[in-house]
């Protein structure tokens, strides 16, 4: 006999078994949207997938440490800036936006004060901020104004090999480096260590004290839409104004203050055409820095609301500094400077077409992209970069997505060397044509 059971008694799941299963993979897959981890465990695969990562999981970790305590009440100072340049998508800081804290190094404590810094979100979208450090003495690796910021804002090992590599062939260079970092007692793992422009510099780089001057930014951030590459350029190297990175110590000093007269009165003279630029800039080291930022894919620090220049104070001739290089990852070189049309890098056509320093890029291009310079390179900072990026790798591990993302440089270089050397071969094919450089 065959038992009949009622359907009222069935169970709804019973009832509807694909309406069940569709719901709880709808609402499956919103929390995990939610929670972004569909990217997170894509981001992780691409690092775990790493070749290097079995060297980094076994890397000990040497850096020194930074401590950083912060009042409740100054850190709800930095949170309100957060979140007013959250809104606006853009930090606009200033002098006052400093406040005091406490910096631990090698077991000594140091006054310290400090602010947000960045100007765009990469810096404090997160709570791994980036920070502005001043401090009355020289503590910190022989600093007295650094930054510290996640590792990945400025393109990892990329940066200190930039940056290193301006430094080992005679150019100027903010420092950079990697330290553990953390903040009221929260471990925030490897942080970037960046210079400054203050008087360590000129030490730091075996120069004299000088002044150090800057295009002001405030013409790069206006709305430029409507304006055409050309009078985006004209705009910027023309109207915008000069300004001193080292401000405080040049109203100190009675002859800061005429080399800020001079330095200000040759950048006007080079900028209306009144003066050749091989009379304003030093052709060699400007030859010899144009043509690293091309070997390494860091025009970024060419454009003209990253670029300052120092103004020696014996040959009176202004010299570029290194400092937000972004260093691509590409085996392609970017597009050679006598052409490349960016508005931001206006400036740099117009040196070029100074024969003297035109002919001083070419010569430093042509000895850059050889295999000798690449061989010393590797031989020079491959022990120490690869220490840095297994490091870095290891600190990235089970991050959020958008942490790992931001190291696009790490992910994107598993083969560094065997990319530069790539690039600087067809940068050295550039030669083999009859006219590889035209002057514009």
């Amino acid at each position: 006999m065959r038992l009949s059971t009622n359907s009222s008694q069935k169970s709804f799941f019973k009832k509807y078994p694909t309406f069940f299963l569709c719901a709880l993979f709808l609402f499956t897959g919103l929390f995990f949207g939610w929670k972004n981890t569909p990217g997170s465990l894509k981001a992780n695969f691409e690092l775990l997938s790493n070749t290097e990562i079995w060297s980094a999981l076994t890397e000990k970790n040497k850096l020194d440490t930074i401590h950083l305590d912060i009042s409740f009440k100054n850190l709800q100072k930095i949170e309100n800036k957060r979140r007013i340049a959250l809104e606006n998508n853009r930090l606009v800081s200033s002098s006052d936006d400093f406040v005091k804290a406490k910096l631990t190094h090698n077991g000594n404590i140091h006054p310290a004060k400090i602010r947000l810094k960045g100007d765009l979100p990469d810096h404090w979208s997160n709570e791994k901020i980036s920070l502005r450090i001043k401090q009355i003495e020289s503590c910190i690796n022989g600093l007295s104004r650094f930054s510290l910021q996640r590792h990945g804002i400025r393109g990892d090992t990329g940066q200190w090999l930039f940056l290193n590599c301006l430094k080992k062939e005679g150019c100027l260079a903010v420092d950079y480096d990697f330290m553990n970092f953390s903040l009221n007692g929260k471990d925030f793992g490897i942080y970037a260590l960046e210079g400054h422009f203050g008087r360590d510099i000129f030490e730091k780089n075996k120069r004299r004290e000088g002044v150090i001057i800057s295009f002001d930014e405030n013409r790069f951030w206006e709305d430029n839409k409507k304006l055409s590459k050309q009078q985006q350029g004209i705009k910027l190297l023309k109207y915008s104004d000069i300004i001193n990175r080292n401000q405080s110590s040049v109203e100190k000093s009675e002859f800061l203050t005429s080399q800020s007269f001079i330095a200000r009165k040759l950048f006007d003279q080079f900028i209306n055409n009144n003066a050749n630029a091989a009379d304003i800039f030093d052709a060699d080291i400007l030859g010899k820095f144009l043509a690293l930022c091309r070997v390494l894919n860091t025009e970024h620090s060419l454009y003209i609301h990253n670029i300052s220049f120092y103004l020696n104070p014996i040959t009176l001739k202004l010299e570029p500094i290194g400092y937000d290089g972004m260093p691509g990852f590409s085996e392609m070189p970017n597009q050679c400077f006598f052409q490349n049309p960016a508005p931001e890098l206006l400036w740099v056509r117009k040196v070029l077409s100074s024969s003297m320093i035109a002919e001083a890029y070419s010569k430093y291009l042509f000895k850059y992209s050889s295999p000798n310079f690449h061989h010393d390179l590797e031989k020079t900072f491959r022990e120490k970069e690869s220490y840095y990026r297994n490091l870095i790798v290891k600190n990235l591990l089970f991050e959020d997505s958008s942490t790992i993302w931001s190291s696009f440089f790490t992910l994107s270089t598993k083969n560094l060397w065997g990319k530069l050397k790539s690039r600087l071969n067809k940068i050295r094919e550039e030669y083999k044509v009859d006219k590889p450089l035209q002057v514009l």
